[in-house]
């Protein structure tokens, strides 16, 4: 894991246009023709439709709405909504479901501000619109372009960038919140990749501080310590990790050599491990199987059990359960 102050430059240079963060536009050609070969990936594609269908019915919530999910504690399922009605967007080229998505995030980016006393909100709520922004790009208008746009940037990047990287006040929050970095970063990375074209400076200090503030916790990074370090919200970083290790590489062309650190390659092994064990000790705890980031790290580490295990969860835990758990669909991304 190095970045060189020498090539500095080259390194943060963007070569890929939107979309870029996760999904590429030639990643969803090659989606296409696998839902035309594989049956369980068609299978997912109409779980897709079927969930974004769902969302188009519900209200579009205004900026109060978002305020009050926000201080229920629903910000992972906002997250949830936008990113299933965006990949829809993506995957069915229908306006309807790019029109909600415009909605929600518009909503988002009226709110006064995005609550930097709790840095994994202004974090989450960046990462959104990020992803709303570099999917939806060539759908919004210029007006709703510029408001998300300038949003992340103000509302953000600017204040979550001051907290990462000025030591003395991210001690008051990360000093309490210490195990908060890695997700926090990330949904920062996340969104600066977004908007890196208009705001390349912004996005090189942001990825910067990824990389310093992450350093030895990434190379020391193992399963185990994962949900030792993060609790309950292990699963959430291990996602948010996987989104921005595949949103760099689409960006840049690489990760800074995060990925040819062993202790990442492994995880997949002892993620599949553990998953394997939670079945057979017949615990509840079917959200973990249909975590995406098993299919990807494992994809990194050439671990083709993790596919087929993935897929054998989400027929029993998505498929046969009538579809009553919530399934990631950038999990196809995956299987091409």
């Amino acid at each position: 894991m190095t970045v060189s102050s020498a090539s500095a430059q080259d390194q943060f240079e963007i070569i890929t246009s939107h979309p870029r963060i996760v999904l590429t536009k030639e990643a969803e050609l090659s989606l296409q023709f696998l839902f035309l070969e594989n049956e369980d990936a068609s299978d997912i594609r109409k779980s897709l439709r079927l969930n974004a269908d769902k969302f188009l019915d519900e209200k579009t919530p205004g900026a109060n709405d978002v305020k009050e999910l926000i201080q229920k504690g629903q910000l992972d399922n906002l997250f949830y909504k936008v990113s299933t009605l965006a990949m829809a967007y993506r995957l069915f080229e229908d306006d309807k479901y790019a029109d909600k998505v415009s909605g929600y995030l518009v909503a988002i980016c009226q709110l006064p501000n995005w609550q930097t006393d709790n840095l994994e909100i202004t974090a989450g709520l960046t990462a959104l619109c990020g992803l709303g922004y570099d999917w939806l790009y060539y759908y919004l208008n210029r007006e709703n372009r510029e408001l998300v746009r300038n949003s992340i940037i103000q509302k953000g990047l600017n204040p979550g960038l001051n907290e990462i990287s000025n030591l003395a006040d991210s001690a008051k929050y990360f000093g309490k919140n210490a195990n908060k970095m890695l997700l926090v970063s990330s949904g920062l990375v996340l969104g600066s990749l977004s908007v890196a074209d208009d705001f390349p400076e912004v996005n090189k200090k942001v990825v910067y501080r990824f990389l310093v503030n992450n350093k030895s916790t990434l190379e020391d990074l193992n399963f185990l310590k994962i949900r030792e370090l993060y609790g309950d919200e292990w699963n959430k970083n291990i996602s948010y990790l996987y989104m921005v290790l595949a949103s760099l590489n689409a960006s840049f062309g690489h990760d800074f050599k995060i990925t040819s650190l062993d202790n990442i390659k492994s995880l997949s092994n002892d993620y599949l491990s553990y998953l394997e064990g939670q079945i057979n000790a017949s615990h509840d705890v079917k959200g973990y199987f249909l975590n995406p980031a098993l299919l990807w790290f494992g994809k990194l580490n050439g671990n083709t059990e993790t596919n087929e295990f993935y897929l054998q969860s989400v027929k029993k835990y998505h498929f046969g359960t009538g579809q009553k758990s919530q399934l990631d669909y950038t999990c196809l991304l995956w299987m091409i």
